[in-house]
């Protein structure tokens, strides 16, 4: 009746119950919220320094995938490798917007803040990746946790060269499995960000292939002006003196 009303143009009648269960609706789901907020902040703060593989576990089912993202960026500014379970430090200076990044027989020109340099190596970051891809986002969490779902979501580590397959960080390549599929802000974010720093480390490549060339060149031809100078000095100066000479013997000749 409510629907048909609705899309007849017709006003809905809101009863003092029905208003009543969707203030009482809306309380829960901001009670479940805050809730959320502060198991999210726990998770985050305990990650944020290295655990155990079962520590970490226990704590993604709370995590979403913007607060694992958020993880890895509290441990990359303390300076530590963004997987959790790792112990590494990274190397990074904050001062400097770009650095080179050499790893797995690659050398990379890479914006300071982006995801590789998050990490200590391919291995750990193809690992958050592979987290990240079977994380929920924020929205279903918070249904799951309106539904009361007490079944804990079980998250699947790859095993062996598996984390191989997230090294490209496409998506495509995890068909297999549904949940790694699905489009999630976290991967597309980094994918997009990945593409942008590609673009980005080109175009300085290239300018400053461009500087140190040009720097050559006119070293060089600073370098050979001065030769030229040099020998014009040597070889011109007897030449003009010889001159000089032979002019005043004729003009003292004609005299005579």
């Amino acid at each position: 009746m409510d629907k048909q009303q609705i899309s007849s143009g017709k006003p809905v009648k809101i009863t003092s119950k029905k208003l009543a269960e969707r203030i009482e609706e809306q309380r829960e789901s901001i009670k479940l919220i805050e809730k959320r907020k502060r198991t999210v902040y726990e998770a985050v703060c305990a990650l944020s320094e290295p655990v155990s593989e079962k520590e970490m576990l226990n704590y993604l089912p709370v995590l979403d995938i913007h607060s694992w993202a958020e993880v890895i960026e509290e441990r990359f500014l303390g300076k530590i490798c963004g997987y959790p379970i790792c112990f590494n430090e990274i190397s990074v200076d904050f001062r400097r917007k770009f650095t080179w990044m050499e790893r797995e027989g690659r050398r990379e020109f890479l914006p300071t803040n982006s995801e590789p340099n998050k990490f200590c190596s391919d291995r750990c970051m193809c690992f958050a990746r592979a987290i990240a891809v079977q994380l929920d986002t924020e929205e279903q969490q918070i249904e799951s946790l309106r539904l009361m779902s007490k079944k804990s979501k079980e998250f699947k580590l790859p095993c062996g060269d598996e984390w191989k397959k997230f090294l490209k960080n496409n998506i495509d390549e995890c068909s297999n499995d549904e949940r790694q599929v699905k489009v999630n802000s976290y991967a597309e974010a980094h994918l997009v960000k990945s593409i942008n720093e590609l673009k980005v480390a080109d175009n300085i490549e290239e300018s400053s292939d461009e500087e140190e060339e040009t720097d050559d060149s006119e070293k060089e031809e600073e370098q050979f002006l001065q030769k030229i100078k040099s020998s014009s000095i040597k070889v011109k100066a007897p030449e003009t003196r010889n001159i000089f000479e032979e002019s005043k013997e004729n003009k003292e000749h004609q005299k005579v």
